[in-house]
């Protein structure tokens, strides 16, 4: 869970916003909420722009963020299999179950009321149908918007120059390595493979 959060902060704090806290396990999160963390962030460059329309945000939305609350989950039970994310109904399953074993147990902090509330998700079903259960289903427990775990990669890939060593960030600097040695490449250049 630890390398999840780590990630997610890193990702916000490359994209220019301020993490003012990071709770980690049952600290900061209600007792049923242990596994996750719930990071606080705050957009340094904010100036009231047009609100999210969305339930899903990408780069291009952060613009539109203030302040929000992001739960980060770990989605990677030893019973998880890679097939699992690419089945939309399985992943529907999984995410909604993963909420409900907490009831009716809050998964954001009540006092917060103006800050966006966002859940990190391995990904999204691609069915239309199960797609738009799963949005409402985490709708009506709070969620206002989700980010994707690929869209946090893909981002900090672009963001990464191997040139520039990172010896204070041991992720940014092995992202670094992998990019070197040409074990990973960014986005946009598979798309011309």
């Amino acid at each position: 869970m630890i390398f999840e959060a780590s990630l997610v902060r890193l990702f916000f704090e490359v994209n220019q916003f301020y993490v003012l806290q990071q709770n980690q396990g049952s600290s900061g999160l209600p007792k049923k909420i242990g596994e996750g963390s719930l990071i606080k962030i705050k957009n340094n460059d904010y100036a009231d722009r047009e609100k999210l329309t969305g339930f899903q945000i990408f780069v291009g939305d952060l613009v539109k963020v203030n302040f929000a609350e992001v739960l980060v989950r770990n989605y990677h039970p030893e019973k998880t299999y890679p097939k699992t994310f690419k089945n939309s109904k399985k992943l529907r399953d999984l995410l909604k179950k993963d909420i409900q074993k907490y009831g009716n147990t809050p998964l954001f902090s009540e006092q917060e009321e103006s800050s966006l509330k966002i859940l990190v998700v391995p990904s999204l079903p691609s069915d239309s149908v199960y797609r738009e259960e799963l949005e409402n289903f985490l709708k009506g427990v709070g969620v206002q918007a989700i980010l994707s775990y690929r869209t946090i990669v893909e981002n900090l890939l672009k963001k990464v120059d191997f040139n520039k060593q990172f010896p204070k960030d041991s992720l940014l600097e092995t992202l670094r390595i992998l990019k070197i040695y040409d074990l990973i490449k960014d986005p946009q250049l598979e798309l011309f493979r």
